[in-house]
């Protein structure tokens, strides 16, 4: 998925082969608030188990070169990944 330079809300829909993000258009919102007809799009994510317990929600960039890396969203035993690129 190829997302233009912006502000975005990202969500998670868990199912039972792993996970998948949402990028959505919306931003600001409190909560839980989502309006999925302002879906950029999805990705699948692969689910891991990690290997210390992550106490607090934790969204990281672990970057690989200039232009590669990858999306980590962790919490409690959960890690969920998803290579990025900068074009």
């Amino acid at each position: 998925m190829q997302l233009p330079t912006g502000t975005y809300t990202l969500f998670t829909a868990p199912h039972t082969n792993g996970v998948d993000l949402i990028v959505n258009k919306q931003s600001g919102q409190w909560g839980t608030e989502y309006n999925g007809s302002l879906d950029l799009g999805t990705a699948r994510m692969v689910s891991e188990v990690a290997t210390a317990t992550v106490e607090e929600f934790t969204i990281s960039i672990i970057p690989s070169d200039d232009r590669h890396g990858t999306l980590v969203l962790e919490w409690g035993s959960l890690r969920w990944i998803a290579p990025i690129e900068v074009q």
